[in-house]
């Protein structure tokens, strides 16, 4: 319990400095951006968790990894609230336990005192008592998660996997005059196999699982908690060469053939079988819980750029593209969102309108640098080297004394620009190597 108080603590204390995309690098921003069951989301845990994420790249952090992040830290903190709000449910966190928490975290840290570690808190823009309330958090999110973990067992079957073929009829529509005709097709082909009839030539003429009927029907080795419930109690009930009754899923119709069994293999070399198969289901039992709760929670998005970009990632184009600019609308001129949108035309086969989104991300990208770049980017993406060079060598001009974003220019030039483009960015970074090695070598005549 102390252990995942102190990792969560340790993330925090993890130096986050971050210099990159104005506008949005600052993370979700506060407003209605979700709720959940009508609750507003922890907008701290949302900053913490976006900035945990951002802290482990190294240079620039491109726009679609900022909102990338941006997506990710809220999926994060939605199921963390879930998580919590049902194991308060059942458990509590005494003053106690928080108070040794917080000293195993001021040991691990190396946090002197209980005043260090209050001015640590204020540097990062939090209190004592809010940082108290994470941490009786995490504790009862903990113990929810250990009872989960521990009610699980190991059984002979999940030390072993089989090799089983299956014959999937599927129950198309909801009404029982369908499901009837699926079972009944199920049987009449059960009935054939009984007579002796080839399982795969079968497989092969009747199955409508796509995956596997091409093949002869065969699934390959699996273990336990790979396949729906009923599938896999009857795969793990048959002996090699037994088929079993017509059993049904939320697929359908199955009729399943087990060609073989054997001991699972272990993946990590000197480790236990159990405890590898014990690990394993115990996080697929934490995943199940997570997923149950989502499945009954009403969640809703409300932050246009972060539905929009979710939508994206998707594939839902139009939803995209519609969300884009209802957000474009309320803030026209930030530049990231007519970058997005203009990637959303794009991805719809839409050059034109993307060509006049990416001329708004320019215009309006005002003294940064890596936003020019990735204007520019999206100009070689669609093939106009024109424009992507007129935005990279915008970039250059503005970019000043950084020197990685003269490099990545230069890398840049290698492929798309010109010899002259190459040696001006080289000069660029020759000058400033040398201010850095004069400023140096001023420090140390001053020490």
């Amino acid at each position: 319990m102390i252990t995942i108080a102190v990792l969560f603590a340790a993330s925090m204390f993890y130096g986050l400095g971050y210099t990159g995309l104005k506008n949005i690098k600052e993370g979700p921003q506060k407003g209605s951006i979700a709720t959940i069951n009508g609750k507003e989301i922890d907008h701290e845990r949302l900053q913490q968790a976006f900035n945990r994420m951002i802290a482990q790249e190294k240079g620039r952090i491109k726009p679609e990894q900022a909102m990338m992040y941006q997506t990710a830290a809220l999926e994060q903190v939605m199921d963390y609230m879930l998580m919590l709000g049902d194991a308060k449910k059942k458990f509590r966190a005494s003053g106690r336990e928080v108070d040794q928490a917080i000293e195993q975290i001021m040991q691990a840290n190396k946090v002197p005192s209980k005043s260090a570690l209050e001015s640590a808190l204020k540097n990062m823009g939090q209190t004592l008592s809010g940082f108290k309330k994470m941490i009786k958090e995490e504790i009862i999110v903990s113990k929810m998660a250990n009872r989960i973990k521990g009610e699980v067992t190991v059984t002979p079957n999940d030390l072993r996997e089989v090799k089983a073929s299956h014959i999937l009829i599927l129950s198309r529509g909801s009404d029982a005059k369908s499901d009837f005709e699926a079972r009944a097709k199920a049987e009449d082909i059960l009935q054939r196999i009984k007579k002796g009839e080839n399982f795969a030539a079968l497989a092969l003429k009747y199955s409508e699982d796509p995956g596997s009927a091409k093949m002869g029907g065969e699934l390959g080795y699996f273990p336990t908690g790979k396949m729906v419930p009923e599938f896999e109690n009857a795969a793990f009930s048959l002996k090699p060469g037994e088929v079993s009754d017509v059993i049904k899923t939320s697929y359908g119709y199955h009729i399943i053939k087990v060609e073989d069994t054997k001991l699972r293999k272990v993946k990590e070399k000197g480790k236990d079988l159990n405890e590898q198969v014990l690990a394993e289901k115990q996080d697929m039992a934490y995943r199940r819980w997570i997923f149950g709760l989502r499945q009954k929670a009403n969640i809703e998005i409300n932050d246009p750029i972060i539905k929009a970009y979710s939508m994206l990632i998707a594939g839902n184009l139009n939803e995209a593209i519609s969300s884009f600019n209802q957000a474009a609308m309320s803030n026209p001129y930030n530049p990231y969102i007519h970058l997005f949108l203009g990637q959303a035309y794009k991805q719809a086969g839409n050059t034109e309108f993307a060509m006049l989104e990416y001329k708004k991300a320019g215009e309006f990208s005002g003294a940064d640098p890596g936003l020019l770049i990735a204007v520019g980017d999206a100009y070689s993406d669609i093939k106009n080297r024109t424009l992507a060079l007129e935005q990279y060598r915008k970039a250059s001009l503005i970019a000043g004394d950084n020197k990685d974003i003269h490099k990545e220019l230069k890398d840049i030039y290698k492929k798309y620009g010109t010899k002259s483009d190459v040696s001006k960015e080289q000069a660029e970074i020759n000058r400033i190597e040398k201010k850095e090695k004069f400023e140096k070598e001023i420090q140390e005549k001053m020490k």
